[in-house]
């Protein structure tokens, strides 16, 4: 059995979540075209881009499309890193590029596996801390197996094939 679908069907996405679905799909209340509501959406995100950054989605500012998680990954279609992107938009420095549920869910996984208290706890009994990686001095690897002679290495055959 074959079974057409409509094209509304089709372009709105059967399945989807509206809210997730890019800008550009939009239609506008007043029946214009999805282009000039998307156009007017993205000029009022990027001239306040903190708006972009919601609970379900951020609105990547580049493209108007709707993710739940800007990585560097995507952001390298634009020529940008993630620092380039926020310096770019006027975001501050520290700005997670991912939407404030998925943020909240990552939160409450670290407290409960209590990964600030150990951090905390490494950083009082004088472990380095993750900022302090550049200025630590790396101990020596220690070789594995029997120590060898230089004049040993040097009367070393090659293998037979």
């Amino acid at each position: 059995m074959i079974v057409k679908a409509s094209k509304k069907h089709i372009s709105r996405g059967a399945g989807t979540d509206s809210s997730m679905a890019p800008l550009r799909n939009r239609r506008s209340p007043s029946g214009r075209d999805g282009t000039d509501a998307m156009r007017d959406e993205l000029a009022e995100l990027r001239a306040r881009p903190a708006k972009s950054i919601q609970n379900r989605y951020v609105v990547n500012l580049e493209d108007g499309r709707k993710y739940r998680m800007l990585t560097s990954r995507t952001l390298a279609r634009f020529g940008l890193t993630p620092r380039e992107y926020r310096m770019k938009w006027g975001l501050p420095p520290g700005q997670p590029l991912l939407a404030t549920s998925l943020l909240a869910t990552r939160r409450k996984t670290a407290r409960e596996l209590g990964l600030g208290e150990r951090l905390r706890a490494a950083q009082r009994k004088g472990a380095p801390g993750p900022g302090d990686r550049k200025t630590r001095k790396q101990a020596p690897k220690k070789r594995r197996g029997r120590e060898r002679s230089t004049e040993m290495v040097r009367r070393e055959r090659p293998l037979a094939h």
